[in-house]
């Protein structure tokens, strides 16, 4: 049966994020002097607090020292975490996806005796994949298999029971604060000779290059990214990912970025902050001697937020309980439509007319720098067109109820 009702343990965990981003990230991010800065710096310091609270670690098994959390979990912790900032909420939900994939089902024993410690017991130590890039015609694909991703730009070549890695990776999210990089290298046949190293910060022949930590130079993305380059970086062989960790890195794998709903509980989180600041606004503002909450035009536009809200978590939720329990789908009567692809299209385009709606019931206000409005609007645009791109997302839905049967392996395994 498909049954969304939250556990005791699902609602502790809820309840503490949310109390912290009341009390600790919003009046910090949501500060009207930190708002008209320019650059915006990234809140560093509130980052590491949240790490405090075991969050990078929230996927990460219990036997491995982590929480244990199913994606529906993560997806309500993420929600709360994105309606105080989506930029820590990305970062965190980043490292917390790649701790369970690497120190989970990726790694050796030995590779894990290595840097599991490292990560359980420093705080600014995330996690990051540097992997290709997109390719542009991820639309064009309709009814057509072939990858999904350019080649690797990182070249490694064997050298005895070490290899050379040669090349930069760019765009990297967490490469600032990551300890650790999964690398995808062109072992010398494009897809075909793909391998992924484990190489951690301090490794020789290795630069981290890009904006300091502490600037968010570039408002058209969030979090902190930066570029790899590699200069004759030695790597042993055993530091190598077997093919199965490569599989559970790739974006058209199951668990991957583009499967995972986890990125739009974000977004989710982001819509519903504007929601409640719209809210809590209109009962303040008077106009006509009385709060404009009581005007009908305004009461029209909070009803549609809140439609908009309330459908987007359905969808978010549905998506991340097909990945915790698969048979849910069919019994659903929805047999091989992706719902990661359905959650994205739909969040995304919803957050992003409520971030809109909620500017309107702000007026003039709503594009002050010193007011929230204006940072929530920002960061749902970035979040439209973030990852797959909705066209993309919409071809795979098609591909799905036109029966096409090479559209992804999410599919086929009926997420």
């Amino acid at each position: 049966m498909f049954n969304l009702q939250l556990t005791q343990e699902q609602i502790e965990f809820r309840d503490t994020v949310r109390d912290f981003v009341r009390d600790v990230v919003k009046p910090a991010i949501l500060n009207p002097a930190r708002l008209q800065e320019l650059p915006l710096r990234f809140p560093t310091d509130i980052l590491e607090e949240t790490a405090r609270l075991g969050l990078r670690s929230l996927r990460l098994s219990e036997s491995a020292g982590g929480a244990g959390a199913d994606e529906l979990t993560s997806c309500m912790v993420l929600e709360e975490l994105g309606a105080g900032d989506a930029g820590v909420a990305l970062m965190i939900g980043e490292t917390a996806r790649l701790g369970r994939i690497l120190f989970d089902e990726a790694m050796t024993p030995a590779q894990c005796e290595m840097f599991l410690p490292m990560f359980l017991d420093d705080f600014s130590f995330h996690l990051s994949v540097a992997k290709p890039l997109p390719t542009s015609d991820l639309g064009l694909g309709y009814y057509r298999p072939g990858p999904l991703s350019e080649p690797a730009t990182v070249n490694a070549v064997r050298d005895g029971e070490t290899w050379l890695l040669n090349g930069c990776a760019e765009f990297v999210l967490n490469a600032p604060l990551a300890g650790l990089f999964a690398v995808f290298a062109d072992g010398g046949a494009g897809r075909n000779g793909e391998v992924v190293f484990l190489v951690p910060r301090d490794a020789d022949g290795l630069e981290v290059a890009g904006y300091e930590a502490s600037q968010f130079e570039m408002p058209w993305y969030l979090g902190l990214r930066g570029k790899l380059i590699f200069r004759n970086c030695r790597v042993r062989d055993d530091m190598r990912l077997g093919e199965h960790g490569n599989a559970l890195l790739r974006d058209d794998a199951v668990g991957g970025v583009h499967i995972a709903p986890w990125q739009q509980a974000i977004n989710l989180g982001l819509g519903r902050a504007a929601c409640e600041a719209a809210l809590e606004y209109t009962k303040i503002r008077v106009q006509g001697a009385r709060p404009i909450i009581g005007h009908q035009a305004i009461g029209i536009k909070l009803a549609d937020m809140a439609i908009r809200i309330e459908v987007a978590r359905t969808m978010v939720w549905r998506a991340a309980c097909a990945l915790d329990r698969p048979g849910i789908h069919e019994a659903t009567g929805h047999q091989g439509l992706p719902l990661w692809a359905i959650s994205k299209v739909y969040t995304s385009e919803a957050v992003h007319e409520v971030t809109e709606l909620a500017a309107e019931c702000f007026g003039a206000m709503g594009v002050m720098r010193d007011m929230p409005l204006q940072k929530y609007f920002n960061e749902a645009t970035v979040l439209l067109g973030s990852g797959c791109s909705n066209s993309a997302a919409r071809f795979r839905i098609a591909e799905a109820l036109a029966g096409y049967e090479g559209h992804d392996r999410a599919n086929q395994a009926g997420m």
